[in-house]
């Protein structure tokens, strides 16, 4: 009789819709406990890239078009601050086989464009409110994947460091202001 041989290859489709069942479970239960569901790691590691760049690029443009020493001040610590961050998350992407983009998303980089176009104040107070914009998306991005139910430990331990460095720029943000007026 064959009946051994039936249980095995029965063992496999039991296994599979087990697994099946899982994969539904953690959102189900995160959408009945009225959470956000934390994105994969490859989700938080290509748009914390992406914005990240975006952050270099704007900060590039205002050392280049800000006339405003604290505005210029901002954007050397943008640059270092973020730069040592996009490194650190290069680094652990590349070693979990996650390509990241090579440059800010299209939205980014039209605010890019955007501010291109502007000079002095308005340059400023443009610049300005995109970084506001941008840390208050990266501090909503940073939270989820600092959450519990976030898979990746070392993508999280990543989050959580850069996560206060986003609140202090936040911070700083808060303290800046620019002259409408001034040239």
């Amino acid at each position: 009789m064959r009946m051994p041989e039936r249980r095995f290859a029965g063992a496999p489709v039991v296994g599979l819709l087990a697994l099946l069942a899982g994969f539904g479970a953690a959102p189900a239960a995160e959408a009945q406990r009225g959470g956000q569901a934390s994105p994969t790691a490859r989700e938080f590691a290509v748009k914390a890239a992406q914005g990240g760049l975006a952050e270099l690029r704007l900060a590039e443009l205002a050392q280049a078009r800000s006339t405003n020493p604290a505005v210029r001040e901002f954007a050397a610590r943008m640059i270092a601050d973020h730069g040592a961050a996009n490194a650190q998350l290069q680094q652990i992407a590349r070693a979990k086989g996650i390509a990241l983009p090579d440059q800010p998303d299209a939205a980014h980089q039209s605010l890019v464009h955007e501010l291109e176009s502007k000079q002095g104040a308005g340059f400023d107070m443009g610049y300005l409110e995109t970084m506001r914009r941008d840390h208050d998306q990266a501090i909503r991005l940073f939270e989820s994947a600092t959450a519990a139910t976030f898979a990746d430990p070392e993508l999280r331990g990543f989050a959580i460091k850069t996560l206060a460095v986003i609140r202090q720029h936040r911070e700083l943000l808060e303290k800046l202001q620019v002259n409408p007026g001034s040239a």
